[in-house]
């Protein structure tokens, strides 16, 4: 999709800023006003940032294509559709909610635990859902 590669076109071209700073300015090789240590600190927070919009992006576009997917399933049935409401829950829903709950671990950068905190109430009615229809 267009935004996703926009996000990850700007993620990668903030890191490639970083490294070309790294390599030029950390060996004296040009002249800044900034020390390259101090705009790498900078830069690489805001490539995480960009990361964890990216990955906002991706398990929103995926609750709301198993939303789509469950309202047409409720509204023409499961033959129809050919997507039984199980199946949207093994393979879709429960997996993002996962996902969900793997962002707000120890050893993820802050920007990504606020990605999952942000994420946090999709999963608790994710699992609230679970319950009801499992």
């Amino acid at each position: 999709s267009i935004p996703e590669k926009f996000i990850i076109g700007i993620a990668c071209q903030i890191e490639r800023i970083s490294l070309v700073v790294s390599e030029y300015m950390g060996h004296g090789q040009a002249v800044s006003l900034l020390s390259p240590r101090v705009l790498q600190a900078f830069l690489w927070p805001v490539h995480n940032v960009f990361l964890s919009i990216w990955i906002l992006w991706i398990l929103v576009c995926t609750y709301l294509g198993s939303m789509v997917s469950m309202s047409q399933t409720l509204l023409f049935g499961a033959k129809r559709t050919n997507t039984p409401l199980g199946r949207l829950f093994l393979e879709e829903i429960l997996p993002a909610a996962r996902a969900v709950e793997s962002l707000c671990e120890q050893h993820q950068t802050i920007s990504v635990r606020m990605s999952g905190l942000a994420l946090m109430p999709m999963m608790i009615l994710c699992d609230v859902a679970n319950g009801v229809v499992g």
